[in-house]
């Protein structure tokens, strides 16, 4: 067992034993549940001759101050998986890890490094869905972004992905720019669309439309709808 599963007492047991059946299944308690006393007593007829408990550290107890402290507070209830817009979707270890689910990003992370998770770091809409269907209030939400920010800071992700997001991360931050940019791929993309979606792109592009279809680049923009809406109603 992991360190982090340690409990104070058999009284604190089952407070958690209580939460975990709730926010997994809906029970109120577990129905495999097993308590294991240890080695046979003098007198008793059954139970083993020794009794060996291993507790895993693994890397656990150096994440004590770091920023996924928070992640080893989790109960494996499976409640973020259930709740996630992403995971929900496609549950099980289609992901490539053991552990699956928002929380499951950050207990990889954890014991694997952010190196493992550098695609499923973003693999999240961070709504807060988790976080709040967390029993122990875990905040999946905040550490997430902390992952992110660590995978780009150590240039953990491929460097065309980062000269990509960079890009437009500078291009988000000029209103006057966004908008230009926003009409020139409205031509550029003409060649592209069909029935709405970009189903194949170019050169680099096309890593994203060889599975997945991208929306097309909208005819007006919010803006640009917005004022119309506003010239209407002015008398």
């Amino acid at each position: 067992m992991g360190v982090e599963k340690v409990v104070p007492s058999m009284t604190d047991l089952m407070v958690f034993l209580a939460i975990l059946a709730k926010s997994a299944t809906g029970q109120k308690l577990s129905v495999y549940t097993t308590l294991v006393r240890g080695p046979r007593r003098a007198g008793e007829l059954e139970g083993p001759d020794e009794f060996h408990l291993v507790l895993l550290d693994n890397g656990r107890i150096d994440q004590l101050a770091g920023p996924l402290r928070e992640a080893l507070y989790c109960l494996r209830c499976g409640a973020c998986l259930n709740v996630c817009p992403v995971y929900r979707q496609i549950g099980g270890h289609a992901y490539g890890h053991t552990y699956p689910g928002p929380i499951g990003i950050l207990l990889t992370a954890m014991l694997n490094g952010p190196g493992s998770v550098k695609e499923l770091a973003h693999a999240s809409s961070l709504c807060g869905a988790c976080a709040e269907a967390c029993p122990v209030r875990i905040d999946i939400p905040r550490m997430l972004i902390e992952l992110r920010r660590e995978v780009d800071e150590r240039k953990i992700a491929p460097w065309t992905e980062r000269v990509v997001f960079g890009a437009f991360a500078r291009l988000l931050a000029r209103p006057g720019l966004y908008r230009l940019v926003a009409r020139i791929a409205r031509l550029l993309q003409r060649p592209f669309v069909r029935d709405g979606a970009l189903r194949r792109l170019p050169l680099v592009f096309g890593d994203w439309t060889r599975t997945r279809d991208l929306p097309a680049v909208a005819p007006r923009t919010f803006q640009e709808r917005w004022k119309e809406l506003e010239r209407e109603v002015t008398p």
